[in-house]
Formats: C-alpha cells, structure tokens, sequence
C-alpha cells in the first residue's frame, strides 16, 4: 500500500489547475467592485472559480478514489480480527481484576485478624504491666511505675503481602467516570447547547420560535452556482 502511494505522481495538468488556483486568488485578493458592470463581471468570475474548483476536485478523486478504496478493503479485512482481540483483551483483564479483587478481599481479612491480634497482645502486655505497676505504686516507688508503663512495647500487627504478583507493563489504575441521575439538576456550566438542533429550528422557522436564552438572527452570503 505504501509503495503504490509512493508511485503516484501528479501529471501536468494536475499542476496546471493547481497553479490556475494560486493565480485566481492573487487576482482575487485585490478585486473591487466600482460599478454593476464590474459587479455583473465578478459574478462571471465567481461561478468560473466555482466551475474550477469542481474540475479541480474531480482531478483529485480521479487519484485518490483508488487509494481510498484500497484503504477501505484493507480496513475492512481487519476491522474483524481487531475486534475480536479487543473483546479477548477484555475477558483477560476482567480476568485479572476479579483475581485482584478476590486476593485484595482474603487480603483484608487476613488483615483484620492480624489487627485483632495485635490488639489482644497488646492489651495483655498493657494489664501485665499496669499490675507491675501498681506493686511498685504500693511501695511508693512511683518512678520504677512511670517507668514500666513509658516502656510497654508496641505489638504491630503482622504485615500481610500481596499475592498478586508484580508484572513490569502491567498495572492496575482507578478511573473515575461520571452518569448524570438528575439532569433538571445539573449546574449551567456543565451543559452544553444543542448546535445541531438549534441550527434546525433556526433555518426551519426563521426565527420565529422563541427559545429562552436563544437568540436567532439571519445573515446574508453570496451563493454562486458554476
């Protein structure tokens, strides 16, 4: 394919209405109108540049209507076989997060009792050292007391590791998206004009619909036919 767009040259009279083209807007980037006759003139030229531009354009599919058509086979023989790809990389990534989240889940629990656990030591070596304390309390020691409570060790809780394995390219990322439950409720600058559908009231009625916040209006352009 590459190398059939590669052969493609343009012959002379592709070049011909190319520099034709160039010539009529230098022409046209001067052009006044003084007079009707001038004005009757210039309607000439604009329906040859309209003609003009029609050969140009027939000249440029004449060249690319087989490129376009070669694409469109070639894209359309593969649409197929990416499609299904697509749906097989879904499955297996679905795959994967229900590992995931399945792993993440035995992970919490297993969390949660090495909390309890953790939690139960320390209350225990909390209540040994509160009942040592006291004794020394009793006799007045008091600071042998402050001491043995300021020296209870912290019981953390076991580390629990992932098993889902680390694979370099692959990752798991959290995206946030969005639906709108309520749209009466939606702020004005999260909304968007409907261009389509004001573009038709607005050619269909003239404006003679009134729609609140909208204002129609009519402008006037030279239409030119070759």
């Amino acid at each position: 394919m590459v190398t059939a767009i590669q052969e493609i040259e343009i012959d002379a009279e592709g070049k011909q209405l190319a520099e034709s083209a160039e010539l009529a807007l230098t022409e046209a980037m001067n052009y006044k109108i003084t007079t009707p006759v001038k004005y009757s003139s210039a309607a000439m030229v604009l329906k040859q540049i309209k003609e003009k531009s029609k050969i140009i354009e027939a000249k440029r599919k004449s060249l690319t209507s087989p490129i376009d058509e070669a694409k469109k086979r070639i894209m359309d023989f593969f649409r197929k076989p990416l499609e299904l790809l697509a749906q097989a990389e879904e499955k297996i990534k679905d795959a994967m997060l229900d590992f995931q989240r399945a792993e993440d889940q035995k992970r919490a629990v297993e969390e949660a009792k090495a909390r309890a656990e953790a939690e139960k030591k320390q209350k225990e070596l909390d209540r040994k050292a509160k009942e040592a304390a006291k004794e020394f309390a009793k006799q007045g020691d008091t600071a042998t007391a402050n001491a043995i409570m300021e020296s209870v060790p912290q019981v953390q809780p076991k580390e629990i590791a992932t098993r889902t394995p680390e694979i370099r390219g692959i990752s798991k990322k959290t995206i946030w998206r969005y639906k709108v439950i309520d749209i009466e409720k939606l702020p004005r600058g999260y909304m968007i004009p409907d261009d389509i559908k004001l573009g038709q009231i607005a050619r269909a009625t003239k404006g003679t619909v009134k729609v609140p916040g909208v204002e129609f209006y009519s402008e006037e352009i030279i239409a030119a036919g070759s």
